[in-house]
């Protein structure tokens, strides 16, 4: 839905997870984008997301996922 996109919705239930889960112990959170996908791969680099791994060919047309780390705690 492009006409509700960098509105702050995504930072701002991110956010929300962070703290719910550093508040239970967790050190780190993990999401994935498609390796085809540059928009949402840049919209993790600017949340503090760094890559760390990739499926390849797991998705539909071979496809692969890859996978970012952010750690909760420095």
């Amino acid at each position: 839905m492009r006409p509700h996109r960098r509105l702050g919705v995504g930072q701002a239930l991110l956010s929300f997870t962070e703290e719910h889960i550093a508040a239970r112990g967790h050190i780190a959170l993990y999401s994935s984008s498609q390796a085809d996908e540059p928009e949402p791969q840049a919209w993790h680099r600017r949340m503090g997301f760094n890559e760390c791994g990739l499926l390849a060919g797991i998705n539909e047309g071979g496809i692969g996922e890859l996978f970012f780390r952010k750690l909760l705690r420095p």
